[in-house]
């Protein structure tokens, strides 16, 4: 095959200017992509840089021949020399898993009771702002009752006007007064039920603690089975049956 003439653009990272130059490949059917790298990038392949050579948007691979390509007698080929890369590893550092186990059970018992109680004064807590809306409530309920048993002896404007009161009283109550009525009511079933001792959050706690401690006894356990040798008659997965010698 006839010799082949590279002309090599080169990139480099960290560079501003482009780099030229030109090869003469006399043998183009035994050299390969990699030795050309070798050959002329020996120092950048030393330092570990990445070397590519691009032609027509492809890489080239190192394993391949020049004749693979169907070059022709000259070719322009890209060069990209990318930064060093770093040999050290990188080790990260996994933040150790605290495992709740026997020793620590008191502790994430104690925790859970402290999560508990805090939860049991938030519900007995109970908003000032709902108890002035009750009292807002009935206040101005009572006093439009016993204005709408006088309406008949009230002028017409005054009248007009306790129908309007007595429709937006009505539309407080039902889209602002009777949903805070609903939750208080939750929250004060919440407190009763929790003061029933339904919960018990100490024990809770410290038994959701504890499973993780049996589990490694169970799993080598389960090692231990699978390792022993079958008893005398019985009978393997596969249907044969076993003895003891």
């Amino acid at each position: 095959m006839d010799p082949i003439t590279l002309h090599l653009n080169i990139f480099q990272a960290g560079a501003s200017a482009e780099g030229r130059q030109s090869f003469r490949v006399s043998d183009p059917r035994g050299t390969t992509i990699g030795s050309l790298k070798r050959q002329l990038f020996a120092e950048a392949l030393k330092e570990q840089r990445s070397v590519r050579f691009i032609n027509g948007g492809h890489i080239l691979e190192d394993a391949a021949v020049l004749e693979q390509y169907n070059l022709g007698s000259e070719a322009f080929i890209h060069v990209s020399i990318g930064n060093i890369v770093s040999s050290a590893p990188r080790h990260t550092e996994s933040a150790p898993a605290v495992l709740c186990g026997a020793t620590n059970a008191n502790t994430c018992g104690s925790s859970a009771a402290r999560t508990s109680d805090r939860q049991g004064r938030e519900d007995y807590y109970v908003d000032p702002y709902l108890i002035l809306g009750a009292i807002f409530f009935a206040g101005t309920g009572v006093l439009l009752q016993m204005a709408w048993r006088k309406r008949w002896y009230l002028p017409m404007h005054v009248s007009q006007l306790l129908c309007i009161l007595a429709a937006v009283w009505v539309y407080l109550l039902l889209c602002h007064g009777l949903p805070a009525l609903f939750q208080l009511l939750m929250s004060g079933f919440r407190a009763l039920n929790r003061g029933s001792g339904n919960d018990t959050p100490g024990v809770a706690g410290s038994n959701i603690c504890s499973t993780a401690a049996p589990s490694a006894a169970e799993h080598s356990g389960r090692h231990e089975m699978a390792r022993s040798p079958p008893l005398a008659g019985v009978t393997t997965p596969g249907g044969s049956s076993s003895s003891l010698s």
